[in-house]
């Protein structure tokens, strides 16, 4: 496994600004008032992802699909906030595949 030492060339968090960013609001979590968002960029060497998956039998190449889960949670048991990119976010009784999700 591959460990990187965070630096500014490699990570940034930054609170969502629509100033900065775009947008209509700077709270851009309705539902949540006075909570805004915040922006996680990680950089990560794309020959460290394929030589670590290659190892669990995982081939891909910069041609194939990757897919990723963004999600939020107040507890470090489970997922209890939003859950990017579906309708209903966590509080729906639909299904990940019907709510939006990939498979």
């Amino acid at each position: 496994m591959t460990s990187y030492t965070v630096n500014s060339s490699n990570y940034s968090y930054s609170e969502a600004n629509y100033l900065v960013d775009g947008g209509t609001t700077n709270d851009l979590n309705p539902g949540k008032k006075g909570v805004n968002d915040y922006y996680l960029s990680v950089l990560v060497n794309f020959a460290d992802i394929v030589s670590y998956l290659s190892g669990k039998g995982i081939l891909i190449t910069d041609q194939s699909p990757l897919r990723f889960v963004a999600t939020t949670s107040n507890n470090g048991n489970n997922l209890n906030q939003d859950i990017a990119g579906i309708n209903g976010s966590a509080n729906t009784a639909s299904s990940w595949s019907s709510s939006g999700g990939f498979t």
